[in-house]
Parts: C-alpha cells; structure tokens; sequence
C-alpha cells in the first residue's frame, strides 16, 4: 500500500511540476509593465491617421443658421427626402446650365437659403434648403470622404498654411472631431490627450506652420482636467477646429460682401422699392436717424463697411446743399441694394430702349 501512496505522491508531484512551468512563466509575464495604449493614438513609431467615424455616424453638423444663405458646390444633388437613396428633385450642375449652349456652362456654387435642419442619416448630416425656387435636401459632406458639399460665409475649408482660421489667443473653438493634443507642434510628438469632439478649446497662441499644417497652442479640460498643449487646425482635406463665434443670422453678424467702394468713391442712393432710405448716427436701425435720403442723392465714402443686422453699412458725406455725415445700409442680396456706384442719371441715359 506504501508503494502506491509513492507512485500517487510521484504524480502528484510530476502534475505539480507540469503546472508550475506553464504557469510561472505567465507570472514572470505579469510582471512586465503593460502598454498603455490611448484610443485613437498611434502605436510608437506609426504615421499619426486624423481621427475618422464609421459611415452610420455624423459628424458634427456644420455651424448654419436657419434662414441662412449659404452657396452648394457644382454637381451637387439635391433630393427629396434626408437621405441619399430618395429621389433627385435638382442637381446644381445639370439644371443649371443657361440656355446660351455657347455661354459658361456652370457657376462653382449656387446661393440656397436654409430653411430647416440638420437631420443626420447614414453618416450625412442633411439641410432642407430653398435653391432656385426648388425645395430639397442637401448633405453637407463629410470632412474624411469627398469633402464639404456647401460652402459657409466666416468658414474656410482649406487646411494649408496659406488660410489660417481666425482664431487669435484669447479665443475659443468648437472642436468637430476627436483631436489630439501634443507636446509639440508637428505629427510626431507625444500625445498628452485626446479632446473628444465638441469640447470648447481655448486658443492660447499660433497658428505655427509645419509640414502644411496650422498649429495651435491651446488649453482643453478632458476628464476634470486641464491640458496646454498643440492642435492641428486639420489635415488632409479634414477639419478639426472651428471658431466658435463665426457670424450668424441670430446675432445679426452675417454680412454678404460689401459693395465695391473704396474710401473716397462717390455713390448714389438708388433704390426701386419707393421707400426713402434714411441717415443714421451710427451703424444700425437703433442709430439715431439724421435725415431722410431720396432717390439719387449723390455722397462720399468716408468710413467702413461695417456690419450690423446682418447689412453692411456705410459711413458716408452727403453731397448736397445741407452737407451731411452719417451712416447708411448698402442692402443686401435678398432684399436688393439701395446704393450705387454709378450714376443712375448716366445709367438710364444710355440703357437700351424698354429697359
């Protein structure tokens, strides 16, 4: 009986054995300090990728105002439903072409007015606009795909070192995707965190040019606390930073391009619509009004553009027999212009016959 109890304990002790090399070496294993690896960071020695989403997620839709005008690019469609599948209602290409077959065939963006929105399906955040009288559905594009689709007045999409965002220090952007913050400003250098997308980030200095990429040197709270460190403005077609305070229908900032004056022009009020316009103390309806202005008064550009109400408004020297100083709105694309740069005495003169 005691030489099966050895035989047993052999066994024993020969499993035991077995055991131990297979499982202390795991332990030596444990031992070894793990990598931490930082969603979205590169592993050492790889290429930084600009951070992407799956084609069912939307990215952060676009800063536009309902009511506002913005410009679709050429051979965009525009469809009846929020969805690329529904059926194609315009397209800014084909329906767009005038009917000279010798004239240029196609303008590189069509004006639309927002009217309602944005409605996220299969990765594209859409806007229902009226373009042409027509009323659709456009997406807005995508940062990592073909690009932005609509064209915003106060956003440039290009990410060269040539057209820099108007974000100076002191200033805060809204950030559109997962971004990563680095020790240094340039592709390579060590990663402090990553600011997951809509994080307000404060500009404290840039932009600093490297390898065609915009830098900026920012502070961002992540997780209850606070780093300083660089941001790529975007990469590769993608853009990552967006200035929090670009100009807006609501607080009465977003102004068409002025007129062509230049300090010192001359102008004339010219207006179809038999309402006098009037001369204000200062840029804005809430300006004291100084006189009223008829049709064709002549006057001098002495001061501006500046924008109020969504207008541009000029400071201007009235040329008549009671001299006057003031400012007046230009108008605007929707609801036409009221001054001019010629003379509409010189204009009517030499119009052709029924015009």
């Amino acid at each position: 009986m005691s030489q099966v109890y050895r035989i047993a304990g052999g066994l024993l002790l020969l499993v035991a054995l077995m055991i131990a090399g297979v499982v202390l070496p795991v332990f030596a294993q444990d031992n070894t300090r793990p990598i931490g690896i930082t969603p979205g960071t590169p592993l050492p020695g790889r290429t930084p990728v600009p951070p992407t989403l799956t084609y069912d997620q939307c990215y952060p839709p676009l800063s536009i105002s309902i009511g506002q005008e913005i410009y679709i690019r050429n051979n965009v469609n525009i469809r009846s439903e929020p969805d690329g599948s529904s059926a194609i209602v315009w397209n800014t290409s084909y329906n767009n072409r005038p009917d000279d077959p010798e004239a240029v065939l196609v303008p590189l963006s069509i004006p639309a007015i927002v009217q309602e929105g944005p409605v996220c399906t299969r990765g594209y955040n859409w806007w229902r606009v009226d373009i042409v009288g027509v009323d659709g559905w456009v997406a807005e594009g995508r940062p990592d795909d073909t690009g932005y689709l609509l064209i915003i007045p106060g956003i440039d999409f290009s990410t060269a070192c040539d057209n820099p965002l108007p974000l100076t220090p002191g200033t805060t952007a809204d950030l559109l995707l997962d971004a990563r913050v680095r020790t240094e400003p340039h592709g390579e250098a060590r990663v402090r965190t990553v600011a997951p997308a809509g994080t307000p980030v404060s500009v404290v200095a840039g932009p600093e040019c490297v390898d065609d990429v915009n830098w900026y040197l920012v502070r961002v709270t992540v997780v209850d606390f606070t780093y300083e460190g660089w941001m790529a403005q975007g990469q590769d077609g993608a853009l990552w930073l967006l200035p929090s305070d670009l100009p807006s229908t609501a607080d009465g900032t977003l102004c068409g391009d002025p007129l062509p004056f230049g300090l010192g022009d001359r102008g004339w009020v010219d207006y179809r619509d038999d309402i006098p316009k009037t001369l204000r103390a200062a840029p804005g309806t809430d300006g004291l009004p100084l006189f009223t202005l008829v049709d064709g008064v002549p006057f001098i550009i002495i001061g501006g553009p500046v924008c109020r109400e969504n207008l541009n408004w000029w400071q201007v020297q009235i040329l008549s027999s009671r001299p006057a100083v003031g400012w007046v709105a230009e108008g605007s694309s929707g609801v036409g212009y009221w001054l001019t740069e010629l003379d509409p005495e010189e204009e009517y003169r030499y119009a052709p016959r029924g015009e």
